[in-house]
């Protein structure tokens, strides 16, 4: 009688290659690999590190260190050639639960299941297990088994400010919080010796990290607007600055600096900072406006989630992902474009 034996977390990568006739392949790692018993097999599953798209399962009979004995291109499988590097998992396959369900038409047969090495799959209940025992009056005493509550499964993306109430049972959430863009300056060519660039406003800072929560309990989210571009008028004006979001008082970001224009070349503006998070990142610079004989406005500054608006004859653009900074206008006369408002993404 064969039975299949499943062990945890065996996932590694071929340390040689191997023909599609070899009956030894060699992983670079034996962490997890089981001791097998006389007539028991564990199934891998060989992948392909180039396209993910080649497999083989294969049956292991014997393991010598990082060295198994295999039996090649089971349940319809084909015998592949195999390159240093290449995945290798052990994992169920179709042949394994259809025998572990008592599947009459698989050749395979599962012994009494008494090693600890047994895997049991999530999502089991008792009943499923009679047959492995092979006495149906009396299954396995296996309770059943849910997924792992560590992973986050639902968002929630606030693009205005708002409050969020933490539902029952959480008590961890992760805060990707970004501050406004700054506005990108105006300009004007009546006002100094001659044609202006406007310079264009910074990108919101941004702050990630998982904070504790407590389940009921609402906490404010303020999402920072984006910056105002300035006007075109004689003399043209900044933009300004960009608001800072916040997630409770857990993590912050404050906006971008506007865009200045105080005629010929401008400065682009600096961006905003995050605060609180385990990952703060700053917001971008804006690009520098260039004035005199060579005239164009500055580029709004890139975001965490993306960029800024570009600049413009007679009108910057408007920032384009959320936090990015805004367009600095060049050209006879015209408004600098606005910061794109921030953003506050919760993940439980």
């Amino acid at each position: 009688m064969t039975a299949f034996v499943f062990a945890n977390n065996v996932s590694t990568t071929l340390s040689a290659a191997a023909t599609a006739t070899a009956t030894t392949l060699s992983l670079s790692s034996s962490a997890g690999l089981p001791t097998l018993a006389t007539g028991q097999i564990m199934p891998l599953t060989l992948n392909d590190a180039a396209t993910g798209l080649v497999y083989e399962i294969v049956y292991v009979t014997a393991i010598s260190g990082s060295n198994v004995t295999v039996e090649r291109a089971q349940e319809g499988t084909g015998a592949q050639s195999w390159n240093t590097g290449d995945y290798v998992r052990c994992s169920p396959t179709a042949g394994t639960v259809a025998a572990i369900n008592g599947n009459a038409s698989n050749p395979f047969n599962v012994a009494n299941a008494t090693a600890s090495n047994q895997a049991v799959p999530l999502g089991q209940v008792q009943a499923n297990f009679a047959a492995i025992n092979g006495n149906a009056s009396n299954p396995f005493a296996v309770s059943n088994l849910t997924a792992s509550t560590g992973v986050f499964s639902n968002i929630q993306v606030f693009t205005a400010s708002g409050t969020f109430t933490v539902p029952a049972g959480v008590t961890k959430v992760k805060a990707t919080v970004v501050g406004g863009g700054g506005g990108g300056a105006g300009t004007n060519s009546g006002y100094g010796a001659g044609y202006n660039g406007g310079g264009s406003g910074g990108a919101g800072g941004a702050a990630i990290g998982v904070f504790s929560v407590t389940p009921g309990t609402a906490y404010a989210v303020t999402v920072g607007a984006g910056g105002a571009g300035g006007t075109g008028a004689s003399p043209p004006t900044n933009g300004t600055v960009g608001g800072t979001s916040s997630f409770g008082s857990f993590a912050s970001a404050t906006g971008g600096g506007g865009g200045i224009n105080n005629g010929g070349s401008n400065a682009g503006s600096a961006g905003g900072a995050g605060v609180g998070g385990t990952l703060n990142v700053p917001g971008g610079y804006g690009t520098d406006g260039q004035g005199d004989n060579f005239v164009l406005g500055g580029v709004g500054g890139a975001s965490l989630l993306g960029g800024g608006g570009r600049a413009g004859d007679s009108g910057g653009e408007n920032g384009q992902a959320f936090g990015s900074g805004g367009g600095g206008a060049y050209g006879p006369a015209g408004n600098g474009g606005s910061g794109a408002n921030g953003v506050v993404i919760l993940e439980w």
